[in-house]
């Protein structure tokens, strides 16, 4: 219960970091040019993207869990892709299926069945894709 509570407070300040308020809602300014912002939607539990003309896309998932300080992984449409606490595209949305990051990787397939590999919080690959299935990294190793 302990671990849980404590996971869950992590949590709450990786995603403080991430979000900032702004009249009421939460926003997350992306590092791009022209500036643009995610906004939460709390009809939708959706993120909309706008930029200073307005809204121009719609439909991201964040994924709100992931250890501190990593990216998040952020679905939109079918692609998965990764954002940085900061704002910035960590890998825009371009992988099939995408984990979260543990130890500073995360398991990423770009194909549907296709191999999987393992990328890192900078935007490096580890290898080349070639693992029929890829667990989280765990005391320095991972399942493959």
């Amino acid at each position: 219960m302990k671990r849980t509570l404590a996971l869950l407070l992590a949590l709450m300040l990786l995603l403080g970091a991430c979000a900032e308020e702004q009249d009421g809602e939460r926003i997350i300014r992306l590092q791009t040019d022209p500036p643009t912002y995610l906004r939460y939607n709390e009809t939708t539990d959706y993120w909309d993207l706008y930029d200073e003309t307005g809204k121009i896309d719609s439909n991201y998932y964040i994924n709100e869990f992931g250890e501190e300080g990593a990216p998040h992984v952020v679905l939109h449409g079918n692609a998965y892709g990764y954002l940085s606490a900061d704002g910035r595209w960590v890998f825009e949305p371009q992988f099939n299926l995408a984990n979260s990051f543990r130890e500073g990787f995360a398991s990423v397939r770009k194909e549907e069945n296709g191999p999987w590999d393992y990328i890192s919080e900078d935007g490096g690959w580890l290898v080349q894709p070639v693992f029929d299935s890829a667990f989280w990294f765990s005391e320095g190793l991972a399942c493959v």
